[in-house]
């Protein structure tokens, strides 16, 4: 007799209930539970821009000099109150007055600027300095206590929102290794963790914003959609991002929201035969996507022809009106055409996918490989964990690879094409598998403007790449369900897939 795993999800949390009755213990001390679907990698500002580490890190234990609202995508203030731009390469920062570090260390312009060389000039090699500050250089000038010039070596008109990707940490936190216990400003402070089980993090009563009533915070990790799903349900958890679509049965707890995650497959356009055009669009065109819509994902996903969702500066509209169908004939077309031509289109293609990325992740993958191997490709599917991925999603790659397609995705959530055209596009871009000195030209001078002309520079490039490289198998735009227990409130906005900001959540 086999068990689905839902089922074996609910008999799995309803034994952790009846081994730890926690619910009531958690009303008492008002302690918040989330249960997430991976664990974080390190408690590192550095890295805390990515969603396995964002969720617990972002603006809960590190913050940043700015933040973008989830509603109408402006810059606000955090750690800073205002900023002007002195001339076309300098930008000047007032910061917040009596703010203190975990450690108690004040909070001041020397410790911005240290900040800035630990992440962006020193030798972390981390997230945030990888995908956000490697198209130009930023040096700090402490102009007093409480004053700050930031200057690049080219005009960046847009470095407020730039801001909002840098986590400040301690003065006291070593420059050149991940520290043991995270010390930020936030508004909660870390509180230990059992390693690979749980992090704890407990209210800061020198916090200088406005608190919620949660007291305390533990993170735990769970792979199984439908094991995170049952834990809210049983009360063993308040809150659970991200489950899957056939776990969201439950209309009084679960919530449907638009965040700006965006899956595709890249591709390695550097190693045969993926470096022809012809078979990149055959891929394309081998993807029933809307028989995934509905199934492995939510039926409300939007099909994607770029990384950015709709409504971020340089989204283009226009490529959306064409995006790839469903044509396995047109690809093996394809595939015999290049085939004629002289490329090894019968090697190996390896599919690298992340477990947990999304729910129905692997899942997905194994539908992808099923309909790339029924037009004619010779592809094999690994499914792996976040710091394997990094090794096949990070430059720099490995010589003598075979080809690779990488499951990935990307939440552009500062409102800003540039923070995917640059990474994902550029010859020296960390995710990037791609490198035209074109391309590259067009970057450089589309993120020099701005207002309008910044737009429609941006989306040129994305509609160049679109129809003439094809460097992707374009996906999704996510739609992701998030249940939340009875006892708080809570609303999942654009930004939950990347942080779940504790002082928005209350107990009732």
């Amino acid at each position: 007799m086999t068990m689905s795993s839902k089922s074996a999800g609910l008999v799995f949390s309803a034994a952790l209930c009846a081994a730890a009755p926690l619910f009531g213990a958690q009303a008492q001390d008002r302690t918040l539970v989330v249960v997430l679907s991976e664990a974080p990698v390190a408690m590192e500002a550095c890295n805390g821009n990515n969603t396995a580490n964002g969720r617990i890190l972002r603006n809960n234990i590190y913050e940043p000099l700015t933040v973008i609202s989830p509603k109408g995508g402006e810059v606000l203030p955090r750690l800073a109150t205002s900023w002007t731009r002195l001339d076309d390469l300098t930008w000047r920062f007032k910061l917040r007055e009596g703010v203190t570090f975990h450690d108690g260390a004040p909070f001041n312009a020397a410790a911005v600027a240290r900040e800035i060389e630990r992440t962006i000039h020193g030798k972390m090699n981390c997230h945030t300095a990888q995908q956000y500050f490697r198209d130009f250089k930023l040096t700090p000038a402490v102009v007093d206590d409480l004053t700050i010039d930031l200057r690049t070596d080219q005009p960046v008109p847009i470095l407020p929102t730039y801001m909002s990707t840098l986590m400040i940490s301690s003065p006291n936190t070593p420059m050149t290794e991940f520290p043991k216990v995270p010390l930020g400003t936030g508004p909660y402070m870390f509180d230990g963790q059992d390693a690979g089980v749980e992090v704890r993090t407990r209210k800061n009563p020198k916090w200088w914003g406005t608190h919620s009533n949660v007291e305390k915070v533990r993170y735990i990790w769970r792979g199984e959609s439908s094991v995170r799903a049952a834990m809210v349900k049983l009360g063993e958890a308040d809150l659970a991002p991200d489950i899957a679509v056939q776990d969201a049965d439950d209309p009084t707890l679960d919530k449907g929201y638009i965040d700006a995650e965006t899956t595709w497959l890249r591709i390695d356009t550097f190693i045969p035969p993926l470096n022809d055009v012809r078979v990149r669009r055959a891929l394309n065109y081998a993807i029933d996507r809307e028989a995934m819509r509905g199934t492995l994902l939510p039926k409300d996903s939007l099909l994607a022809t770029q990384p950015t969702v709709p409504g971020v500066l340089g989204h283009n509209d226009e490529i959306d009106k064409s995006p790839f169908t469903y044509d396995p004939a047109r690809a093996m077309a394809l595939l015999a055409e290049a085939k004629a031509a002289g490329v090894p289109v019968d090697k190996e293609i390896l599919l690298i996918g992340r477990t947990n990325i999304f729910p129905n992740a692997t899942e997905a993958m194994e539908a992808v490989m099923a309909m790339f191997q029924a037009v004619g490709f010779n592809t094999r599917l690994r499914m792996v964990e976040l710091g394997e991925w990094r090794e096949y999603h990070n430059q720099p790659y490995k010589d003598g690879r075979q080809p690779v397609i990488v499951q990935t995705k990307h939440d552009n959530n500062r409102g800003d094409a540039v923070f995917s055209l640059f990474p994902k596009y550029a010859c020296k871009g960390t995710n990037s598998s791609l490198c035209d000195k074109d391309i590259d030209a067009a970057i450089e001078a589309a993120a020099k403007l701005t207002g309008a002309e910044r737009g429609q520079a941006m989306a040129a490039i994305f509609g160049k790449l679109y129809k003439e490289f094809v460097p992707d198998v374009y996906m999704f735009h996510m739609v992701t369900y998030g249940r939340i227990g009875k006892r708080i409130s809570y609303e999942p906005n654009l930004l939950t897939g990347i942080e779940v900001l504790v002082e928005t959540v209350s107990f009732k």
